[in-house]
C-alpha cells in the first residue's frame, strides 16, 4: 500500500455515526414538527414531550426472537409511535421516561399499519444504531386534546379510539385472569361520570391495572381508549393509552365544580343493548336462516312474564371452560377439580310484538336473583314458599336482553334455542336516556 496515498473522503453516512459518537448530547439541527416527518424527510430532528412509554416486551416467530419496548411522542402539532429492539432497548429503555422532552435525530421511519396502530400519524419510527437521543429542557405544548363526552360514546362505533375525562365513582381491585388463548393478564375496571351524568367502564390492562389505584372522586383523564362491547358499552386501554389523575387542564376545574353541585348517585349507565335493541318476533327461523352460521344475536327490550323451570348441576370452575360435569374431573380441561354449582333458568319473555322462551345460565341469574346456586337449590329443597317467592320478584320486571338464538334438530325435529348472553336491569334514568337517544337519532334521519 502506499503509504503517500490519501485516505478517501469519509462518506455522508459516516460523518453523521462520527457526529453521533462525538456528540452523544447536543443536537444543533433545526427541529421539525412531528407532523411534517415523512419518508422523504432528511436530516430531520424532532422534539417532543413522552406521552407513553410500553413495558419492555418480547417476541418470537419462525424467523427469530427478541425484545422491544415502544413510545409516543407528541409536540403541538401531531404524535408518532418510536419503538426500539434488541440492543437499542438496553441504551434507550431505562433513558427515555413519560412526561420528559426530548429531541431524536435520525432513525428509520416506516409506513403506520392502521390495522394496529391508535395513533394519529401516517408514519413511525424505529430507532436504530445512528439514533441520537437527548433530554431537552424546553418548555413543549402537546397536541390538544379532544375530550368526548361520555353520553356521545353510543354515537361512535364499537373499535373507535376515544379520550375521555371523568370522575371515579368506583374503583374494584386488580384481578387475575385466564384468556380464551390460555394466556394470563391483570385487569382493573373503574366506573367514571362526567358532566353529562352518564357512566360508563373503563377496564384497565396489565402495567394501568398494576400502576394506577384510582380513588373516588378523583378526576381521571385517559387517552387512546378504544371502544368496546362486552355486555353493555365499555371502555378498554391499549398500548397507546396515557392516564393522568387530577390533570391541570380547565376541563378538569368544569367537571369538579360541576360535581360538587350535582354529585348525582344515579347515572345514566350505558349500554350497548339500549341504544341498539330489537323486537323478539325478529328471533325467528327466516331470520336465523340468513346467517352463514346460523346464529342470531338480537338485543331486546323485554319484560319477564313467567318462569318455567329451575335446573341444578355440577360444572367446571375455570371460568374459560364451565363445562357441566359429573364428577371431580373435567374432560375439556384434562385436570381434576372442585365441583361448582351451577344453575339454569327457563324464562318466558315479552314485548310489544310476541313472546318467546329463553334460558339464562347461572351469572346472569345472580344479577337477576341476587343469590347463588347453592342458596338458591337450598330454599327449593327446603322451604318451597320462600324459593316461589324468590322466583316471582322478577316476575313482570323489564330489562335489556342480549340474546343468542341457535337452530337445534332432534329426532327430525328443528325448533329454535334461544339463550340470554347478557342483560341489564332498565330503570327510570336508562330508558328515558335511551328513548331520548332514538328521538334524536330519528330527527336526524327526517332532516
Amino acid at each position: 500500500m502506499d503509504g503517500n496515498k490519501r485516505p478517501s473522503k469519509p462518506t455522508s453516512q459516516e460523518k453523521k455515526l462520527k457526529q453521533n459518537n462525538d456528540k452523544p448530547e447536543t443536537i444543533d439541527d433545526t427541529i421539525i414538527p412531528i407532523k411534517e416527518l415523512t419518508l422523504y424527510s432528511v436530516n430531520w430532528c424532532i422534539l417532543g414531550k413522552v406521552v407513553n412509554k410500553t413495558q419492555l416486551k418480547t417476541f418470537e416467530n419462525s424467523r427469530n426472537a427478541g425484545k422491544y419496548f415502544s413510545f409516543v411522542m407528541a409536540d403541538n402539532t401531531s404524535e408518532i409511535k418510536i419503538t426500539a429492539f434488541g440492543d437499542q432497548c438496553d441504551k434507550y429503555f431505562d433513558q427515555i421516561m413519560e412526561q420528559k422532552n426530548y429531541k431524536i435525530k435520525y432513525g428509520t421511519i416506516k409506513d403506520t399499519n392502521k390495522t394496529y396502530s391508535t395513533i394519529n400519524h401516517d408514519y413511525e419510527i424505529n430507532i436504530n444504531s445512528s439514533t441520537v437521543i437527548v433530554e431537552s429542557p424546553e418548555n413543549i405544548t402537546i397536541v390538544e386534546t379532544n375530550l368526548a363526552k361520555l353520553n356521545s360514546i353510543p354515537d361512535h362505533q364499537i373499535g373507535t379510539i376515544v379520550d375521555v375525562i371523568g370522575i371515579i365513582k368506583y374503583c374494584e381491585d386488580a384481578n387475575t385472569i385466564t384468556t380464551k388463548d390460555n394466556k394470563t393478564k391483570t385487569k382493573r375496571d373503574i366506573t367514571i361520570m362526567d358532566d353529562t351524568a352518564t357512566s360508563i367502564t373503563i377496564t384497565l390492562w396489565e402495567a394501568e391495572a398494576n400502576n394506577y389505584n384510582p380513588i373516588p372522586s378523583n378526576i381521571i383523564m385517559a387517552r387512546k381508549l378504544r371502544i368496546i362491547s362486552y355486555q353493555g358499552l365499555k371502555l378498554s386501554t391499549t398500548a397507546a393509552t396515557t392516564i393522568t389523575i387530577n390533570p391541570q387542564i380547565p376541563e378538569s376545574d368544569q367537571l369538579r365544580n360541576w360535581y360538587q353541585q350535582h354529585n348525582t348517585n344515579e347515572p345514566i349507565q350505558l349500554s350497548s343493548a339500549l341504544y341498539q335493541h330489537s323486537y323478539l318476533y325478529k328471533i325467528n327461523y327466516e331470520e336465523i336462516t340468513k346467517l352463514a352460521n346460523l346464529t342470531l344475536t338480537t338485543n331486546v327490550i323485554a319484560t319477564i312474564t313467567a318462569i318455567l323451570q329451575s335446573t341444578f348441576y355440577n360444572a367446571c370452575p375455570n371460568t374459560i371452560c364451565k363445562k357441566k360435569v359429573e364428577k371431580p374431573y373435567c374432560e375439556n380441561c384434562k385436570a381434576n377439580i372442585i365441583m361448582q354449582r351451577k344453575m339454569v333458568l327457563t324464562m318466558k319473555l315479552t314485548d310489544a310484538t310476541c313472546s318467546i322462551y329463553v334460558k339464562v345460565f347461572d351469572e346472569e341469574i345472580q344479577k337477576l336473583l341476587h343469590i347463588n346456586a347453592n342458596d338458591l337449590e337450598q330454599l327449593s329443597l327446603n322451604d318451597k314458599n320462600k324459593y316461589n317467592l324468590k322466583i316471582n320478584t322478577i316476575i313482570l320486571t323489564k330489562w335489556s336482553f342480549k340474546i343468542k338464538s341457535t337452530i337445534n334438530t332432534y329426532n327430525e325435529t328443528t325448533s329454535i334455542s334461544n339463550k340470554i348472553i347478557s342483560l341489564d336491569e332498565i330503570t327510570s334514568p336508562t330508558y328515558i336516556h335511551n328513548l331520548k337517544h332514538q328521538i334524536d337519532t330519528l330527527t336526524k334521519l327526517t332532516k
